[in-house]
C-alpha cells in the first residue's frame, strides 16, 4: 500500500509495529446479521436506483432469540470458521445468522441430490419413494462413483437411498432424468450451473464454484412451500424519508 501511494511511510511503520490480534474481535462477529443486511441493502439500491443514506428505516426478519442462540454456538466453536443461518420457510426471511467467513461459496456436495436428482425425477413421474434402485458398482462411461462407506447395498428404495445419501442411485436417477432437464429445475430454484459442470458428477455436488449458504437455504425452502421458490431475504421493508 505504501509502495502504491495509499499510505505514508510513517503509517507503514506504525502498522508494522502493531501486533496482530490473537483472536477475532467478538464485537465484529456480533455484527454478522447487520453485515448481511447491509450487503442486501446495497444490492437493492443498485438494482432499483436509490441512494443509501438520509432518512432511511429498515425492517428485518431478525429474531433476537434465534440470533442469540446462533451467537452462543459460534462462541462455543470460535476456534474454527463457521457459517450458520436460520430461514423461516413461511416468510422466506432469515431470522438469524452467524458467520466468520461472510457469504462464501462452497461446493454443495450431497445437498444437491434432493434438488437435482430426486425431486426432478418425482416431478417428471420417473420415481416414487418406494421405487427400487440397484446400488452396485457402475461405470458411467468412465465415471465410477463409490459410496462414502465403500460398500454397495443392492436393491434399495429411493427413500432409503436418499436417507443414506447413496451415490450410485443418485447418479442413476440424474442419468434417467437427463442432465439438462435436471439443471433446469435447479435454475428454477435460483441455482445456476455452468455448462462445464453439466456432467453426472453434478449429482454428488461436483462442480467448480458452488453456492452460498443463503442460496442453498432458499432453494430448499421449496420443499416446505409446494415447490414454489422465493429467494430468502434479510430485509422485510424499507422506508425512505418516511415513504
Amino acid at each position: 500500500m505504501q509502495k502504491n501511494g495509499h499510505i505514508s511511510e510513517q503509517e507503514l511503520k506504525q502498522a508494522a509495529s502493531e501486533p496482530l490480534p490473537a483472536a477475532p474481535n467478538a464485537q465484529e462477529k456480533d455484527l454478522g446479521y447487520a453485515h448481511f443486511v447491509f450487503d442486501e441493502l446495497s444490492a437493492l439500491a443498485e438494482a432499483h436506483g436509490f441512494t443509501v443514506g438520509g432518512k432511511m428505516r429498515l425492517y428485518t426478519y431478525l429474531s433476537p432469540a434465534v440470533q442469540s442462540a446462533l451467537q452462543a454456538v459460534a462462541k462455543a466453536h470460535s476456534e474454527s470458521d463457521y457459517s450458520m443461518m436460520v430461514l423461516d420457510t413461511q416468510t422466506r426471511g432469515f431470522k438469524g445468522c452467524a458467520s466468520s467467513v461472510g457469504a462464501i461459496e462452497r461446493l454443495p456436495g450431497s445437498l444437491l441430490k434432493p434438488l437435482l436428482a430426486y425431486a426432478p425425477a418425482m416431478e417428471e413421474g420417473l420415481l416414487s419413494p418406494a421405487t427400487p434402485i440397484l446400488d452396485e458398482k457402475t461405470n458411467f462411461n468412465g465415471y465410477a462413483p463409490n459410496n462414502f462407506d465403500g460398500k454397495f447395498h443392492g436393491y434399495v428404495s429411493a427413500r432409503d437411498a436418499l436417507a443414506s445419501s447413496l451415490n450410485v442411485p443418485a447418479v442413476k436417477i440424474l442419468e434417467s432424468v437427463g442432465i439438462q432437464k435436471a439443471v433446469s429445475y435447479l435454475q428454477k430454484c435460483g441455482l445456476c450451473v455452468d455448462n462445464d459442470d453439466c456432467t453426472l458428477a453434478l449429482a454428488l455436488g461436483g462442480m467448480k464454484k458452488g453456492y452460498t449458504l443463503s442460496q442453498l437455504l432458499s432453494a430448499y425452502s421449496i420443499f416446505a412451500n409446494g415447490g414454489k421458490y422465493t429467494r430468502g431475504a434479510f430485509i422485510k421493508k424499507i422506508e425512505i424519508d418516511g415513504a
